[in-house]
């Protein structure tokens, strides 16, 4: 009996806690360790929306690629351009004129045409339907639940993970807003090789954005280097809500197209004077003339030949 208080006592000695003072100075020096990494880390308001902003957009392609595997392996493959297609909204007739105008008209020359509709979740099901789409063999690539806005749109365009997953070394965007001219004296392929960014030229930097780049080639009908709009969205800081065009534009070193390059690529919102022969395409071209800019829109149709506006 004597041997087992003994041990019982030992037992207890053995697991009684420390006193509570002793747990003063090392619990304080945690305390203090713990601020020092919170103040050092914090996130500015801005940083934390932008922040947020990535998180959301890696959940949403977590869930695209659970629902829908990787759309692409990472090849940027130099014999093909990739025409992405924005349908963020679900405009079936849209998508059909559109995509049997570029598959008509819509001359690629020595490249490879592969056709992508970059949909939202919201839209994914009408993308399903098309039938030119089908006829097209056009991948789909979910980039978001929904893109109901021009800022919920940049932000697409502007991640890094858009750049990283496309197909080919150069994406031609392109939106429903968009007609390739019959009457196109140029082909896709004389575009593709010296410049980083070839689009329509518009008139917005005159005012806020002048100070940052010479003119403005528009994002709507745009053939685009890959390696270089992947440079520029990973340099870019989300939380200026920027347009993604104003975002390629004005990254640094990027190798914009020249004004008369850019016109016999694109006419952009109908206000540069169309020359004797035709663009490629036309982007919106009545569609600043309610503001009064589209000068020059129905000349643009008529030397595309796609007949007269309405």
């Amino acid at each position: 009996m004597a041997a087992l208080g003994e041990l019982r006592r030992r037992g207890s000695h053995q697991t009684r806690k420390p006193p509570a003072r002793r747990l003063r100075a090392p619990l304080a020096a945690l305390a203090l360790i713990t601020g020092a990494i919170y103040v050092a880390t914090r996130l500015a308001p801005g940083d934390r929306r932008a922040a947020n902003a990535r998180r959301r957009q890696r959940r949403a392609e977590a869930w695209a690629a659970r629902e829908y595997g990787p759309p692409y392996a990472e090849n940027h493959n130099a014999t093909c351009v990739e025409v992405a297609v924005a349908y963020f909204a679900c405009d079936a007739e849209g998508l059909e004129a559109l995509l049997a105008n570029h598959a008509a008209h819509l001359k690629a020359g020595a490249v490879h045409l592969i056709y992508t509709l970059v949909v939202s979740r919201a839209s994914l099901a009408c993308a399903k339907r098309s039938q030119e789409a089908a006829r097209l063999r056009a991948r789909v690539d979910v980039r978001a639940d929904a893109v109901a806005s021009i800022d919920a749109y940049s932000r697409v365009l502007t991640s890094p993970s858009f750049w990283e997953r496309r197909p080919c070394a150069y994406t031609l965007v392109t939106q429903l807003d968009v007609a390739a001219c019959p009457r196109a004296a140029g082909i896709l392929s004389d575009f593709v090789g010296p410049f980083d960014y070839v689009g329509g030229v518009t008139d917005r930097l005159r005012r806020r954005w002048k100070h940052v780049a010479p003119y403005h080639l528009n994002g709507g009908f745009s053939l685009r280097r890959v390696a270089a709009m992947r440079r520029c969205a990973r340099l870019y800081n989300a939380s200026r809500n920027w347009p993604e065009d104003y975002v390629f534009v004005t990254c640094p070193e990027i190798r914009l197209a020249p004004p008369a390059v850019a016109d016999a690529f694109a006419l952009d919102n109908g206000n540069r004077r169309p020359g004797p022969t035709a663009p490629l395409a036309l982007h919106k071209p009545l569609g600043m003339r309610a503001k009064g800019r589209s000068r020059f829109g129905e000349q643009a149709i008529d030397v595309c030949g796609l007949g007269k506006p309405p």
